[in-house]
């Protein structure tokens, strides 16, 4: 099992770094929602907007949508973790069906920028990417490892 973990090292390298730089912005966002210092919004200009809308926080939690991508890029960062712990390749389906998720998500936050706020938080708009980056890997990676992990566990019966 040791020697699989290496040819999956390219999809561990490229989701953890994803993860990461999803973590630092969403975390970012997350900040700003509870202290609304007021981020610099040089490129697009409109994340103030963005950031206190009705939709930067779940309606009746309260909860901010950055905090979700908190925990999105996390679980993310969590899988790859435990395939480096376990010395396996990163679980397929999970990462696929997860990423599934962050990319509708972002797809929808995105929808919204677009029209209904009529403005572009360059924030929010790292992280479509990042999730979206996240997603295409994903696709990616269930296409390249699906041979090579049956190919493996038809040799170890």
């Amino acid at each position: 099992m040791a020697q699989a973990s290496k040819r999956f090292g390219w999809s561990q390298i490229v989701f953890g770094l994803l993860a990461i730089a999803g973590i630092i912005d969403a975390t970012i966002l997350t900040i700003e929602h509870y202290t609304r210092d007021g981020l610099s919004c040089g490129f697009t200009g409109g994340c103030e907007r963005v950031l206190t809308s009705q939709y930067s926080e779940l309606p009746i939690l309260g909860i901010p949508t950055a905090l979700l991508g908190v925990v999105f890029y996390a679980v993310v960062l969590f899988l790859v973790m435990f395939s480096v712990i376990n010395r396996e390749p990163i679980r397929r389906l999970p990462m696929l069906a997860w990423s599934t998720i962050g990319f509708v998500s972002s797809l929808g936050l995105t929808s919204i920028q677009a029209f209904i706020i009529k403005a572009w938080c360059q924030y929010c708009l790292l992280s479509a990417l990042t999730s979206t980056l996240i997603f295409i890997f994903a696709i990616v990676y269930w296409f390249t490892t699906r041979s090579t992990i049956k190919k493996e566990s038809d040799n170890e019966d």
